[in-house]
């Protein structure tokens, strides 16, 4: 995932600071919550809360208020504005309704990947959902930009991951079975 979180920065489509950081919570918050055993529903109740915090946390660094509160108010400010333009078939410039999409986006791909793989030992989330936002931001680069070295990276370590994820989910099918064998 973060072979995508780059190619989206270097796309320098708009500014959206933290995008590291913002998967990386993400995934750790995902991993954390995974280990509780919990009603799922609830449990991402608590990883969109979280979520949440973030992404505000990093738009509020696009800001020129001060102080949290005053974040917060031109945030939600510029947002209603932007909802306003796009209801009444106005034309908005302003682009923090689409930085905050993007670490919105951010979030939700290392959230639901990494929840995926440590709670249900499922790769193909992470791998479909990387692999299309990965086409998705590819396909809207300029031409004369040679990008495609990403997607074969992020193609390469998805192989890897579904290799490591079928061996994990072997061995725990043998030794369920319990069947002898070394781990190597």
């Amino acid at each position: 995932l973060q072979s995508v979180v780059w190619l989206v920065t270097d796309a320098s489509w708009v500014e959206t600071p933290g995008l590291t950081m913002i998967l990386f919570i993400a995934s750790a918050t995902a991993l954390l919550l995974s280990r509780v055993a919990l009603f799922s529903p609830l449990l991402h109740v608590g990883g969109l809360a979280v979520g949440i915090v973030v992404v505000l946390w990093q738009t509020s660094n696009l800001t020129a208020a001060a102080g949290v509160v005053g974040h917060l108010r031109e945030v939600a400010s510029r947002l209603d504005a932007w909802y306003e333009a796009a209801t009444t078939g106005g034309i908005s410039t302003d682009l923090l309704p689409f930085a905050i999409s993007v670490m919105a986006g951010a979030w939700a791909l290392g959230y639901l990947g990494s929840w995926s793989i440590f709670r249900n030992t499922n790769v193909w989330t992470v791998v479909v959902l990387g692999g299309v936002a990965m086409l998705t931001v590819l396909s809207f680069l300029p031409r004369e930009i040679e990008y495609t070295s990403r997607f074969f990276l992020f193609v390469f370590v998805a192989m890897l991951l579904v290799v490591r994820v079928g061996s994990i989910q072997r061995h725990r099918a043998w030794r369920a079975a319990q069947v002898r064998f070394e781990p190597s």
